[in-house]
């Protein structure tokens, strides 16, 4: 599977991977941008605050323009995925951000690159107008008009409607304008604001459940695991997650065939991870479970009644603590080094652009169906296996190994998936539960559902 995961790459690399990359770019910098509009009245803490977080305003501009750029060297190479339209919006959008930053030269450049098409023109005019270049009409003209009104609504729209109107002396549009300008702004702000003040209550709170576990000498639960108690062979593990896997990835392939697109997508699509680890687990209860006398819920801990849901939701929270303290880490000091994900991959275009009816029910395959068959597949399955055989720290970085290799994304992102698959198994180990990483595991996948859908939809 990891050899189909790894050798997939689509034409034009991350962005030729995107159905809509024109769209995806538009959304995502267009958003970013409108954090920092109407920035001079931040209260400064704030803007200490979003720098440690993000980076000042002149880095997310320069990260914007690199991403125009690469949808439109994309398109170069690809005509045949280049609409007119999208071409056209993505290098319109370029220009207002160059002529927002002031950058004379690069703006000329672009404006030349524009075509003979009445709407290229229009548009043309329309930023020429707007910035004051010079051989600009001095009054709002028709055709300049015209090409304002073909940017689609966001970021580049506004600020070119502003100057429009302030040029013109629209006083009324344009206090229009600034206030749409000025909203955008304070309500991304205070999302981050109300984002960030919860992960830091969950880290807080996590980690001083955490540190009563040093004191008192660990966690004390009361589960019990048949899997560790019981273990299977190796070779017995190996030979039910290779078969697992090749069924999985069949339905899986079939599903993903037969799924529909982002706007009309099927629920089998929607749940394929569900339809895809039902072998698995067909699998592990026949020749892993059933011959020792074990249930799913003795093999691997999954008893609410006895530890009791406080104790489970303590557990829990702690280890979702300690599993994004680090991966926060790690994202952190790859940014600071200049490690930087390509932009793509934070753009599931399922998730922004498909109707919420498939944005809900997708999620709960990330955050329900995900978790708990992950959390059997690799922590239940493949460490309990491998740990029969290497002892617990081989077993554990091995597997995690394997559970960040199966999620090809950047680097820095691999590094925080098999972070997270160490502290789930240290976490099935010393608690003998899967429970508290399946739930730890649900918050992480929950926590990256909700940054996409609070920020980017």
């Amino acid at each position: 599977m990891s050899i189909l995961v790894w050798g997939y790459r689509p034409e034009g690399g991350r962005t030729g991977s995107l159905l809509y990359p024109a769209e995806s770019a538009g959304r995502m910098v267009e958003r970013n941008l409108s954090f920092y509009s109407d920035y001079d009245r931040v209260p400064v803490w704030q803007q200490r605050l979003f720098a440690l977080l993000f980076g000042n305003r002149a880095d997310v501009q320069h990260k914007s323009l690199k991403i125009y750029r690469d949808v439109l060297a994309y398109f170069a190479k690809h005509p045949d995925r280049a609409t007119p339209w999208a071409e056209l919006n993505t290098r319109v959008r370029l220009i207002v951000l160059l002529a927002e930053m002031g950058d004379h030269k690069a703006l000329q450049r672009q404006l030349a690159r524009l075509g003979d098409a009445p709407e290229e023109q229009a548009v043309a005019e329309a930023v020429a107008f707007a910035y004051r270049l010079p051989g600009s009409p001095e009054h709002l003209s028709p055709i300049a008009l015209a090409g304002l009104r073909l940017l689609p609504l966001g970021w580049a729209a506004n600020h070119m409607w502003l100057h429009a109107a302030q040029r013109d002396g629209d006083a009324r549009l344009a206090a229009r304008y600034a206030g749409y300008i000025a909203s955008a702004g304070e309500g991304a702000r205070r999302r981050v604001l109300l984002f960030t003040l919860c992960n830091a209550a969950l880290l807080v709170g996590g980690l001083a459940v955490a540190a009563t576990w040093l004191v008192r000498g660990g966690p004390t639960a009361g589960w019990r695991a048949g899997a560790l108690e019981q273990p299977w062979s190796l070779a017995d593990g190996f030979a039910v997650a290779v078969r697992a896997a090749v069924l999985g990835l069949l339905i899986f392939l079939a599903l993903a065939l037969s799924g529909g697109s982002i706007f009309h997508p099927h629920l089998l699509a929607l749940w394929s991870g569900l339809f895809a680890s039902l072998p698995m687990m067909w699998l592990i209860h026949r020749y892993l479970l059933r011959p020792r006398g074990l249930r799913f819920t003795d093999a691997f801990g999954l008893r609410l009644w006895g530890p009791g849901l406080g104790r489970v939701a303590g557990t829990a929270l702690a280890v979702l603590a300690l599993e994004q303290a680090g991966s926060l880490l790690i994202a952190w000091g790859a940014w600071q080094v200049g490690f930087h994900p390509h932009w793509s991959e934070a753009i599931p275009e399922r998730l922004i652009w498909g109707p919420w009816q498939s944005t809900v029910l997708g999620s709960l395959d990330t955050v329900v169906w995900g978790p708990v068959f992950e959390e059997i597949g690799f922590r239940g399955l493949i460490f309990v296996a491998l740990r029969s055989r290497l002892g617990f720290w081989p077993a554990a970085l091995l597997s995690s190994a394997l559970f960040a290799v199966l999620h090809p994304y950047s680097l820095p992102a691999m590094a925080a998936v098999f972070w997270s698959g160490l502290v789930w198994a240290w976490a099935f180990e010393r608690l003998r539960s899967l429970l508290p990483g399946m739930l730890a595991h649900a918050g992480t996948n929950l926590l990256a559902v909700l940054t996409v859908v609070l920020f980017y939809r």
